[in-house]
């Protein structure tokens, strides 16, 4: 009788468990918006673990005989060609060769050195301002004198400068430190004087036709030739900023990374903690002048950064993707080809120069062979 009863409730159960036709929905589970986002979360880490990571292979090795601070280094436009600045000396390059072509030891040129630095899009010329000078100066790679621009106001010297992007303008950002006044000069490269404004920030840079001033709190968007701007507030003062390709902006604070995109407003896209690039155990500190400490991979899905003993590429999570090795001291310059098909990574003590792909026969050469 038992048994009757116990398959009477299970043949009942069934009968009464619906059963879904094609065109119905199972019932949804109500997840919080905690859940939702966690899931948002692993699934962006799943799809960037699915794709290939960056591998580079170093090609090139260049030892520095005097260790030189490293403050930036960057791909020309044609990427047949690399430029170097370290505290004392300019060097171009060739690549894959990385043969040093030219050299210039600004202290050599003008007193106290450069104030800002630019290439001409065929690297044959370059645009310097004077620290104890009011003007910035165009010079070829015999350290000659073409051409000067003036900042105008006595006393006041020019902080930073760039060529136009169609490279028949030069801009200055001009600093009267005696009151603390900004100004930004526009001239034809053949020196007349087009424009000399009020500017509220001294490092300038050109970027999608854009001209752009910033600090390390404020970034300043203008399009060339355009009265129009856009000023965008950091929250607080950065210790790092690249500006980056399509409006985003990479930054540092001392402890994380931080990505913008600068749309209406200023809106935060990513941030994490790289600890390894964060390196303490210099004698110097990471601050804006060091405009190649890092930046993002041409393709916009990685970072580069400098650090400890090497440099370092990173996902947009903040996931470790590969340690660009062979430095003993800390790099403080990197950069990516146009093409992401170069990197290279400078300290104190070497360049080295990484080729994506499968390896190549290293070459080694002196960075100052021509002394």
């Amino acid at each position: 009788m038992k048994k009757s009863i116990v398959l009477f409730i299970l043949i009942f159960s069934c009968s009464i468990t619906p059963k879904y036709s094609k065109n119905s929905k199972p019932i949804k589970k109500n997840h919080s918006s905690k859940q939702n986002l966690d899931l948002t979360v692993i699934q962006k880490i799943q799809k960037e673990s699915s794709k290939e990571d960056p591998i580079y292979t170093s090609i090139a090795t260049f030892q520095s005989s005097n260790e030189y601070r490293m403050y930036g280094v960057y791909f020309t436009k044609d990427q047949k060609h690399l430029v170097a600045i370290s505290s004392f000396r300019i060097s171009l390059f060739s690549i894959p060769e990385m043969q040093e072509k030219e050299y210039l030891e600004p202290r050599n040129i003008v007193d106290g050195g450069f104030t800002g630095f630019a290439l001409s899009e065929d690297h044959s010329e370059i645009l310097a301002g004077s620290s104890w000078e009011n003007r910035a100066y165009l010079l070829n790679w015999k350290g000659k004198k073409l051409r000067s621009y003036s900042c105008k106001i006595p006393y006041a010297y020019p902080e930073d400068v760039a060529f136009s992007s169609d490279g028949k303008r030069v801009l200055l950002t001009c600093h009267h430190f005696a009151k603390g006044n900004r100004y930004l000069a526009i001239y034809t490269k053949l020196g007349k004087e087009l424009s000399f404004t009020n500017a509220k920030h001294s490092y300038l840079e050109i970027k999608d036709s854009s001209m752009v001033t910033y600090s390390p709190k404020e970034i300043v968007w203008k399009k060339e030739d355009q009265k129009n701007e856009t000023t965008y507030r950091l929250p607080y003062d950065m210790k790092f900023i690249s500006i980056e390709k399509e409006k985003e902006v990479l930054t540092m604070d001392g402890k994380k990374w931080i990505i913008w995109k600068l749309e209406d407003k200023i809106r935060m896209k990513n941030s994490f903690v790289a600890a390894k690039s964060l390196f303490t155990n210099e004698e110097y500190q990471i601050d804006p002048d060091y405009r190649n400490y890092g930046t993002l991979s041409p393709d916009g899905r990685f970072l580069l950064t400098g650090g400890i003993n090497g440099g370092y590429i990173w996902n947009r999570m903040g996931v470790l993707k590969m340690h660009l090795d062979g430095h003993s001291r800390n790099v403080s310059a990197v950069a990516y080809s146009e093409n992401g098909k170069f990197i290279i990574t400078a300290s104190p003590d070497r360049l080295i120069l990484w080729q994506k792909g499968s390896p190549a026969k290293e070459i080694s050469s002196d960075l100052h062979s021509k002394n």
